[in-house]
């Protein structure tokens, strides 16, 4: 199994009355990105930022959503596809269904990060602690100098396009 396919298994959150929302708990780097950037905003004059997360739980909820079986207020499906029409739907949705999408991305990541953190012997210990040496770090490839990998998902490349890594 590839490490990528880890991260791409659905979850089912029940509802109510048989309603039901199908999420992604792991989201992409880019989905995650789409919805922090809703924390922070300009007040218009630049005088100051302002910080909010009811924009972020819509985008993040957004972003997460696979499927649903949710319907409108005259039992009409509601609709997932496309991606703007689901943004609408998500936004028709009473806050308690976005706070427990959020609720179970923030878990999934929690378990994700406390697995990372364990340890082969399940003791949560480092080697180091447990009398062993810790393995060296392994490079993969360097980051280049300026025009770097943030630039570029920010759209930023430098002129020339993207700098081969060294």
């Amino acid at each position: 199994m590839g490490f990528i396919s880890k991260y791409t298994k659905t979850e089912r959150i029940d509802l109510e009355d048989g309603f039901w929302v199908e999420i992604r708990p792991h989201l992409t780097a880019a989905q995650k990105a789409a919805a922090e950037d809703k924390l922070v905003s300009m007040d218009g004059n630049t005088s100051g930022m302002q910080i909010g997360t009811g924009a972020y739980n819509i985008v993040l909820t957004t972003q997460a959503i696979c499927s649903w079986n949710l319907t409108d207020e005259h039992d009409n499906p509601m609709p997932v596809t496309p991606e703007d029409k689901r943004l609408e739907s998500v936004k028709r949705l009473p806050s308690w269904v976005t706070a427990k999408v959020v609720a179970a991305i923030r878990d999934a990541e929690t378990k994700s990060a406390e697995g990372r953190a364990a340890f082969p012997g399940g003791s949560g210990e480092s080697p180091a602690v447990a009398g062993q040496q810790p393995e060296a770090p392994v490079a993969v490839g360097a980051v280049p100098e300026g025009g770097g990998v943030l630039d570029e998902v920010r759209g930023e490349a430098p002129a020339g396009g993207p700098q081969p890594l060294a």
